[in-house]
């Protein structure tokens, strides 16, 4: 790097990294002024065009135009000599205030992320807590607490349990099958017919019927066991399907008896 005194215009060789890259200040060795000298990139790129015997290309060219280059003591013991505590601290103003910055905007961001994610859990502790007014106020969102695996129904009431076996009866192929309806409410509710089919393996419904319930109304949070059988049961049925029977239904629900025995999955119906 080429340093010209501002004051007696001395001019001095310097290397680029005894400049660093904040830049400092440095004295000149013949008047003792001092001044600052920035880590321009532009400059730091003279420093590669120095020869063996510490001239630039600058000082080179100088000398070919006709005048004698100025004394320069060496860089080192130049640039090396102490510096006034007031003049050093800009740079290090400058990069306190840069992390400052920083770190606001990364306490920022932070404080949006943790307000955003809080409010979401209290929205969704809420939604779960309230699921059942929610359902009963909004059906369609029975569907979604589903598809998380949350128990819920929109009337209030939903299947716990629901079990099936095959046995001999006096003699009889019986499919036997057992259940716990369950009032999600606080509410006393009244007890709901329940409708059993029977498919094959490729969903078609051979035989249903209705089952009712041993009490007519369940208590707040209350459940009740049903128990239901039935006599031979149609030999290529393999599906079992329930739900809660509407009044409809229940008038018209037919009571049909077909032979054989099989061994059932018990699965709930596609819209319970």
């Amino acid at each position: 790097m080429i340093l010209t005194c501002p004051e007696c215009t001395t001019r001095y060789s310097a290397k680029a990294d005894s400049i660093g890259p904040n830049g400092r200040t440095v004295r000149c060795a013949k008047c003792s002024a001092t001044w600052f000298v920035a880590a321009d990139p532009d400059i730091l790129a003279l420093s590669d065009q120095e020869n063996d015997s510490g001239l630039t290309a600058a000082s080179v060219a100088g000398a070919s135009a006709g005048f004698k280059p100025e004394p320069r003591p060496e860089a080192s013991n130049t640039i090396n000599k102490p510096i006034p505590a007031g003049a050093a601290t800009a740079a290090s103003i400058r990069d306190n205030a840069d992390r400052s910055r920083v770190r606001r905007r990364l306490f920022g961001v932070s404080m949006i992320w943790g307000v955003t994610l809080a409010l979401l859990a209290l929205i969704a502790l809420a939604a779960y807590l309230f699921r059942q007014p929610i359902v009963e106020r909004f059906p369609s969102t029975s569907t979604i607490y589903k598809s998380f695996g949350i128990d819920v129904a929109q009337n209030g009431l939903t299947f716990q349990t629901v079990q099936s076996r095959s046995a001999i009866v006096e003699g009889v192929p019986t499919l036997i099958v057992d259940g716990v309806v369950q009032n999600l409410t606080s509410e006393n509710m009244a007890a709901r017919p329940v409708l059993l089919s029977l498919h094959n393996g490729g969903g078609d419904e051979l035989t249903r019927w209705i089952v009712e319930l041993p009490k007519p109304n369940l208590a707040g949070r209350g459940a009740q066991t049903f128990v239901t059988s039935y006599p031979n049961p149609p030999i290529d049925a393999s599906i079992l399907r329930y739900r809660f029977a509407d009044e409809m239904e229940v008038v018209t629900a037919p009571d049909v008896i077909t032979p054989e025995r099989l061994s059932l999955a018990t699965t709930p119906s596609p819209d319970e």
